[in-house]
């Protein structure tokens, strides 16, 4: 008897039955299409050079060098958008002096902190200037009454991002008012020949003092203890002026110019309350940088 033959056209539909179900698995398991540059999504944070990662890392510990007591309002680095909104947090402020440390890493462009009470004033808008730079700078900020809970906004300008941060230290008195002068004295002892000067000051008063000097170009050195903040300031030239700490700890610096038509200066203890004692010594001439 004869083999039996299998239709050819049977062999036909099975085969294409086969190789159409292997081409759909085959579909299902191969790789997604990888999408061209042009169509991949943007990323969702602000660009970071190296320096601003390490300050992300590095600036807690370089925020509380020689910190003392509790801090009254702080904000931890962060990546700040310079297209976003304003940073906004809350401090409460009672009445007196502090301490402003801020930081900023940033490849140009500037922090602008400003501080807002309830009502809508501004007793503080300060600007500082962005650096590559891990350390911070410190400032004076003096509340004359109580600001309650206060609005600390922070804003950086001309970036696309940077790191900030920020930190609101009361300002601790050095010790015993009954200690003040002998500090002060130890930090600028007197010296034969030269001009100097000695006072208590009030918050809230100003006193003024002329140095009588030969025409030429000298220094001031001041300093202060006690616990308020005194801003000096020089009449005739160019609006110098400084605001010290009384942490009888630093010494601060101004020029100053003899003869008739410099010499003067004012100072003036700010803040509602609070004391302190001021010295200032006449030197040689210090460049100032």
């Amino acid at each position: 008897m004869e083999p039996r033959r299998v239709p050819t056209v049977a062999y036909v539909l099975v085969t294409a039955i086969l190789l159409g179900a292997g081409g759909y698995w085959w579909h299902r398991g191969a790789p997604a299409p990888v999408p061209s540059a042009a169509h991949l999504p943007a990323p969702s944070t602000p660009p970071m050079t190296p320096e601003m990662r390490d300050a992300l890392q590095t600036l807690p510990e370089v925020l509380a060098e020689g910190q003392a007591g509790e801090v009254a309002g702080v904000l931890d680095p962060m990546l700040v958008d310079g297209e976003g909104q304003p940073d906004e947090r809350m401090a409460e402020l009672p009445q007196g002096a502090y301490e402003l440390r801020l930081a900023c890493v940033a490849p140009g462009g500037r922090l602008r902190l400003t501080l807002r009470s309830q009502t809508g004033e501004a007793p503080s808008d300060e600007v500082l200037q962005c650096s590559s730079d891990l350390g911070w700078q410190r400032r004076t900020l003096i509340i004359p009454h109580d600001l309650g809970l206060a609005t600390v906004v922070t804003l950086v300008e001309n970036a696309d991002s940077a790191v900030v941060a920020w930190r609101i230290i009361p300002h601790q008195p050095p010790g015993p008012a009954e200690e003040w002068d002998d500090q002060v004295l130890a930090l600028l002892p007197d010296r034969m020949g030269l001009r100097s000067t000695g006072f208590e000051l009030v918050s809230g008063q100003s006193r003024r003092h002329r140095f009588d000097l030969p025409e030429g170009a000298y220094s001031l050195r001041m300093a202060c203890a006690g616990d308020t903040v005194v801003r000096v300031s020089v009449t005739g030239q160019g609006g110098q002026a400084v605001d010290m700490f009384c942490d009888a700890d630093s010494t601060y610096l101004m020029d100053l110019m003899g003869g008739k038509v410099g010499g003067t200066f004012a100072f003036e203890a700010l803040g509602g309350s609070g004391s302190a004692y001021v010295r200032a010594i006449v030197v040689d001439r210090i460049p100032l940088y």
